[in-house]
C-alpha cells in the first residue's frame, strides 16, 4: 500500500477498456497490473465498441464503476460515455492522447511525443507504462541455455520498422549493421537480434549478412510472417531479461520503454524523419514541438497553441523525434549512448519507478476524493 490515509473509503470498482492496437493494449494492461499489485484492487477488462454501437449490447450498464481506464479513440469514446452515463461520478483515466478538451479527463497520462501542455490533471511520463518481465516467463527458460554460452556482453538488438514520420529502409539497415559491427568490435560482445513485423525484408537481409560473418557469436531471429508457433519461440522477452545492454531502433517507443525499465544501458538507433508538409498547420505544430523539446520558455504563440490543445481545438500528432529530443534534453537518455554507462541505465529505471509511484499516488488520491465528494487539488507534472 502507498499511503493509507488517502485510501478510498471502500474498495473501488475499476474498469479498463480493451484497445484495438497491441501497443495500446499493453499500456492498459500495465496500468491495471500496477493497480492490482499496489493496492490489491481488481481491474475488470471490458470490451471496446465503436461509436455507432450500443454499449448495452456489449454488457455495459449500472452500477457504474468508480474509475475507467481508456486509450485510443475507442477507449476515449467509452471512457467519456461512462462518465456521462454515471452523471460524472465515474473518473476517466486517459492513457496517451486525449481526443477532445483535456479537462474531460480526470487524469491524463501522456508522453512527450504528443506535446501536451502542463495541466492539473496531466502527468507527463518519460516513457509509456510497461509490465516487468516475470522470472517464470517461458521464453527465459527456452532461450537461457543458448544465451549463457555466448560471448559477453550480450547485446540485445530490438529492431522495428518504418513508422510515420520515421524512415527505415536499406540505407538505414546498412548503417545499423555498420554500427552494430563497430559496437561488437569495441566491446567484444555478441549480438542477439530480434526483428519485428514491420522490419523491411531488405533490412533483415542486411542483418543476416552481419550475423553470417560470425554465426557462432551472433544470432538473428527474424519475425516470421505467420507469427511464432509458440510464445516461447519469440526471444523478445528473453532478450529483455538476459541481455547486458540494448540497442533499440527509434521507431518503437514501447521497445524503448521495455528496455529502459531493465536498468541496463540502452542505445537508441536514430532514424531520419520524412520532410514535413509545408502547410500552415504543420508550421505552427512543428514550431511548438521544437521549442517544447529543447525546453524553451513559452512565448505568446506557444500559449495560444497550448490553449488550443487544452480546449480540444487542436489534436496534436504523435511525433517520436520530439520525444527523443525531449528525453535527451531532460537527461533521460545519455549524451554518449555507445559508452554503455551502467549508471545511465540505472538512473533511467529509477526515474521510471518514481513516475509509476506518482501515478499510483494520484490515482489513490483521485478515488479517495471522488468517494468523499472532495474536489481534486493535485498539480500537473
Amino acid at each position: 500500500m502507498l499511503n493509507e490515509p488517502s485510501l478510498p473509503l471502500r474498495q473501488p470498482t475499476i474498469w479498463a477498456i480493451s484497445a484495438w492496437r497491441a501497443g495500446d493494449q499493453a499500456q492498459v494492461l500495465a496500468l491495471a497490473a500496477m493497480i492490482e499489485q499496489a493496492f490489491g484492487w481488481s481491474v475488470a477488462i471490458k470490451p471496446v465498441c465503436k461509436r455507432e454501437d450500443d454499449p448495452a449490447t456489449f454488457g455495459y450498464g449500472a452500477p457504474w464503476p468508480d474509475a475507467v481506464i481508456g486509450i485510443g479513440r475507442g477507449g476515449t469514446h467509452m471512457g467519456l460515455w461512462l462518465k456521462r452515463a454515471s452523471a460524472g461520478r465515474t473518473k476517466f483515466i486517459q492513457l496517451g492522447r486525449s481526443e477532445g478538451p483535456m479537462a474531460e479527463c480526470d487524469l491524463l497520462l501522456t508522453t512527450a511525443q504528443y506535446g501536451f501542455p502542463d495541466a492539473s490533471n496531466h502527468i507527463r511520463l518519460t516513457l509509456p507504462l510497461t509490465q516487468p518481465i516475470r522470472s517464470d516467463d517461458p521464453a527465459i527458460a527456452a532461450w537461457a541455455p543458448d544465451l549463457a554460452i555466448r560471448r559477453k556482453p550480450l547485446i540485445g538488438v530490438l529492431v522495428g520498422g518504418p513508422s510515420d514520420p520515421l524512415q527505415f529502409g536499406p540505407q538505414e539497415g546498412k548503417r545499423l549493421a555498420t554500427d552494430l559491427a563497430s559496437l561488437v568490435a569495441g566491446t567484444g560482445g555478441s549480438l542477439l537480434i530480434a526483428t519485428g513485423r514491420r522490419t523491411p525484408p531488405e533490412v533483415v537481409a542486411q542483418l543476416a549478412e552481419l550475423v553470417a560473418a560470425a554465426p557462432a557469436q551472433h544470432q538473428l531471429v527474424a519475425f516470421p510472417a505467420e507469427g511464432f508457433a509458440l510464445p516461447a519461440d519469440n526471444p523478445y522477452r528473453a532478450i529483455l531479461a538476459l541481455a547486458d545492454r540494448f540497442v533499440v531502433t527509434a521507431d518503437s517507443v514501447s521497445m524503448l520503454a521495455d528496455a529502459g525499465r531493465t536498468g541496463r544501458p540502452v542505445t537508441v538507433f536514430d532514424l531520419p524523419a520524412e520532410p514535413e508538409k509545408p502547410s500552415f498547420a504543420q508550421y505552427w505544430r512543428r514550431r511548438r514541438r521544437r521549442r517544447f523539446a529543447i525546453g524553451r520558455p513559452r512565448d505568446p504563440v506557444d500559449w495560444g497553441y497550448d490553449l488550443a490543445i487544452r480546449q480540444g481545438w487542436v489534436r496534436p500528432g504523435r511525433d517520436v523525434p520530439t520525444l527523443l529530443a525531449w528525453l535527451r534534453q531532460s537527461g533521460a537518455l545519455p549524451d554518449d549512448p555507445l559508452a554503455g554507462d551502467p549508471a545511465a541505465g540505472t538512473a533511467l529505471a529509477a526515474r521510471l519507478d518514481r513516475e509509476r509511484t506518482a501515478v499510483l499516488a494520484r490515482l489513490q488520491q483521485l478515488l479517495a476524493e471522488a468517494q468523499s465528494g472532495q474536489k481534486p487539488v493535485a498539480s500537473g507534472t
